[in-house]
């Protein structure tokens, strides 16, 4: 999240309920508040009746899940560039070094 002035604080709602947040930019803030406002409302429509404390529980969890697979997709992706570029550096150096 991009760092925003510190002292302006900005109201999103969750669940319906209002909470005023500090820092980041205001449009940043707000598309975390709804990204939050959509995955509890996936998990809620799979888990009818879940007590609203289990239910913001789990949500963390699956975000918390994504964001992991995220993180490892990406070191894949990293490792997989890495790789091609020593391969290609030594096939470049390979026919600079016959010429």
């Amino acid at each position: 999240m991009a760092t925003g002035d510190p002292t302006t604080a900005i109201t999103v709602s969750i669940l319906g309920e209002s909470f005023r947040i500090r820092g980041g930019s205001p449009e940043d803030v707000q598309g975390l508040a709804g990204y939050v406002e959509q995955k509890v409302e996936e998990v809620r429509v799979r888990n009818e009746g879940l007590p609203i404390r289990a239910l913001l529980l789990l949500t963390s969890l699956n975000i918390a899940e994504e964001l992991f697979r995220e993180r490892r997709e990406h070191q894949g992706l990293i490792q997989t560039v890495e790789d091609r570029t020593r391969h290609l550096r030594e096939k470049l150096e390979g026919q600079l070094g016959s010429l």
